[in-house]
Order: C-alpha cells, then structure tokens, then sequence
C-alpha cells in the first residue's frame, strides 16, 4: 500500500492574474519566505505559456510580479536578475499579521 500523500493533487497557482491590453501579469504577494516567490512565478510562468485560458490572450508578453512587505536590497536585486518586477506594498491591517509571525513591525 502507498502513503496517502502519494494520491493528493498538486495544483499550483498564483495568487493573481492581471489580463491587460499590451500585457498579462502573474502576480505573487509573499509575508514571508519572499525567495520562494521567486521560483513560484518562473514556474508559474511557464504554466501561463501553455494555458487554454491564457491561450486566448496571446501573444502578450507574460510580466511577472512579486509584491513584498518591506524592501529588501538584495531581494530587489534578484528579481531584477530573474526578469521579475519586485513591489513593496505594506498596508496597515497587514501589522497583525506581520506580528503573529514574528516580525516586528
């Protein structure tokens, strides 16, 4: 017998898709292990190419996004390099949040 974990079903996805005139965004926001984003969205990416729903829509170039907290230099600096557009975007009601996981705010 297998373990159960073998049957559950995988089903990535971005938290958001922007479908705009000139271009599609794949959009990630992240409170904390910001690096993992950006693997998600090179992934995410490739997905997009290949998605009937999508399909509809191209040629469009696919634009990808990470929306983050709190800058970070370096984070910045790796998006760039990986062709992402890196946001800060700290709005109040995220204090609690940000708080129950330990940072402080």
């Amino acid at each position: 017998r297998l373990p159960s974990n073998v049957y559950k079903v995988y089903l990535p996805y971005v938290d958001a898709v922007c479908v705009w005139p000139d271009r599609i965004e794949l959009i990630e926001f992240k409170v904390h292990d910001p690096m993992k984003a950006v693997s998600q969205l090179l992934y995410y990416k490739t997905l997009a190419m290949v998605d009937e729903d999508l399909r509809k829509f191209m040629p469009r170039p696919i634009v990808l996004k990470l929306v983050y907290w709190r800058d970070d230099p370096n984070l910045r600096a790796f998006c760039q390099a990986n062709g992402i557009i890196f946001e800060v975007d700290h709005p109040p009601w995220l204090d609690p949040i940000l708080r129950d996981y330990g940072y402080k705010v």
